[in-house]
């Protein structure tokens, strides 16, 4: 009798799940954090003020607090070159810094599973294209610059959102390189303290944004995924 009782059961949980998920398989496994959340559509829709330079502070005193080996001269400077490559690429820094805490709580020096820097790049997935996309960073230790690291990590971070069709869920599953909640999760979690950092520090800029959700516009175009685009100045 147990034997018919337990697959049914079984059978009748699923049924559950799919019909709450929307009646897609694969969304029974599949869990969302960004993808149409009220607060982070509402950053989205700050367009170029997400670059803001006020924004430095935020994302450097966020570092600073994982990572108390840090100066602030140094947290500032690599918060200045998120929003600078942020901007670039036309992604959301405050996503871009929660990421940089996630892989390697703002440690330039983190290394773990062949994944190097502040963005945990792993080197010999992507060997043959970063040099074609940035043509100083010509080896793996190049990576340890935490500079080129940042420029390096958002750029793909940039193409993993375009071939999700700008889904940051799925964006975040290419570039853990699995579907993990609890990776996405984490990050969600931290990207809302930077949020609530900023509505703290910038209260006019925190209430222009909307809670409306709106579709995703990427401010600046998407580099190809050609790695063919004009590289960074070398610089720090």
């Amino acid at each position: 009798m147990k034997q018919k009782i337990v697959p049914l059961a079984f059978f009748l949980t699923w049924v559950l799940a799919f019909a709450l998920e929307g009646g897609h398989p694969a969304a029974v496994a599949a869990q969302a954090f960004f993808t149409d959340d009220p607060e982070y559509l509402s950053m989205q829709r700050l367009g170029d003020r997400r670059y803001a330079p006020e924004m430095a502070s935020i994302i450097a005193h966020f570092f600073l607090k994982r990572n108390p080996r840090l100066d602030f001269p140094t947290a500032h400077a690599f918060a200045r070159r998120i929003l600078k490559a942020s901007k670039m690429q036309g992604v959301d820094p405050m996503l871009v810094a929660a990421i940089v805490v996630k892989e390697s709580n703002a440690n330039p020096k983190d290394r773990g599973g062949g994944c190097i820097g502040l963005m945990q790049i792993k080197w010999k997935a992507h060997r043959t294209s970063i040099p074609k996309a940035f043509p100083h960073v010509k080896k793996e230790k190049d990576l340890y610059s935490p500079y080129y690291n940042i420029d390096v990590g958002t750029y793909l971070f940039a193409n993993y959102l375009k071939m999700s069709h700008f889904n940051t869920d799925a964006a975040l599953n290419r570039y853990k390189g699995a579907d993990n909640a609890r990776y996405k999760r984490h990050i969600r979690s931290l990207y809302g303290q930077l949020v609530a950092s900023l509505r703290k520090e910038m209260p006019g800029m925190a209430a222009a944004t909307s809670t409306t959700p709106r579709p995703i516009i990427s401010v600046v175009p998407i580099r190809p995924l050609s790695f063919t685009q004009t590289p960074y100045k070398k610089s720090p």
